[in-house]
């Protein structure tokens, strides 16, 4: 039988690293369950330079290697695997990575969000060398320059916006965006423009699809929390980071959050503890 921990955070962003750094810090040794494609939205990041306490500003990867790091040192374990089933139906939980089994009494949900791409194999090999998925973040390295913003919602209409046509290629040159091929959706003709960015704005999918039937979400399936808390519809589970923001969707934010979740779930497990306690003595 799998011993029973105090803490598992599932997810490795930097809700998930700092969430485990409060933790580990607490003396909880919490397990990391972090998945493959840890790391983030910001593994495919460049220059990340609205991170506060980096002035000349950090990579992505960098940021994200530091913040693992950093955990680890305090005693979070990490495990490199996708979490493949949960089942907080009963205590302690049990997340499972395949046919193991992990057990905690807490867990803390960071999986965060995907931004949506438009699946052109040129938009990936451009991504950080012109290619976006947030203006927040990186419209200033185009100051001056001509940039194209995809997208029909509201987040690619605060940008700037051209009507009926449909990027079909990104183009680049020595490892840089130069513009990109569009067709028009009316008349299906091609033309190309010089643009230095191209910032895709056509929305995010949080990664919830593990918690479905199991955790509240919204419509459009990010995790609901209760107010002024990160704690989830079930007592003992906790959420943090772009799986709960639809907003801000923010490295730093998502960092702030994991340390809400992180004295959330200590003070749950603290209280918790007290109760099994108390009711043992009686």
């Amino acid at each position: 039988m799998p011993d029973v921990r105090e803490l598992i955070v599932v997810g490795g962003g930097p809700a998930g690293y700092t969430a485990a750094l409060y933790a580990a810090r607490s003396n909880l040794s919490p397990l990391v369950i972090e998945g493959f494609a840890f790391g983030g939205q910001l593994m495919i990041t460049s220059d990340v330079e609205n991170y506060p306490g980096f002035r000349d500003g950090i990579m992505g990867p960098e940021l994200m290697a530091t913040m693992r790091a950093q955990a680890e040192r305090f005693g979070a374990e990490m495990l490199s695997d996708d979490v493949t089933r949960v089942d907080f139906s009963s205590r302690p939980f049990r997340v499972y990575v395949g046919d193991d089994e992990y057990q905690a009494k807490a867990v803390i949900v960071a999986t965060g969000a995907t931004a949506r791409q438009l699946g052109l194999e040129s938009e990936v090999s451009l991504q950080g060398r012109g290619v976006s998925y947030c203006a927040v973040c990186d419209a200033a390295f185009f100051k001056g320059q001509d940039v194209v913003v995809v997208g029909g919602g509201d987040s690619a209409m605060e940008e700037e916006f051209v009507t009926n046509a449909v990027v079909t290629e990104v183009l680049g040159e020595d490892g840089r965006m130069t513009g990109v091929r569009l067709r028009d959706t009316v008349t299906d003709e091609e033309r190309e423009i010089a643009a230095g960015g191209l910032f895709v704005a056509i929305g995010h999918d949080p990664t919830t699809g593990l918690f479905k039937d199991v955790l509240e979400m919204d419509s459009e399936g990010y995790l609901l929390t209760r107010g002024g808390s990160t704690e989830t519809n079930i007592e003992g589970v906790f959420a943090a980071g772009d799986v709960v923001d639809h907003v801000y969707r923010q490295a730093v934010t998502a960092a702030g959050m994991g340390c809400m979740a992180a004295l959330d779930a200590e003070r749950w497990l603290s209280h918790a503890q007290g109760a099994a306690t108390a009711e043992a003595a009686v």
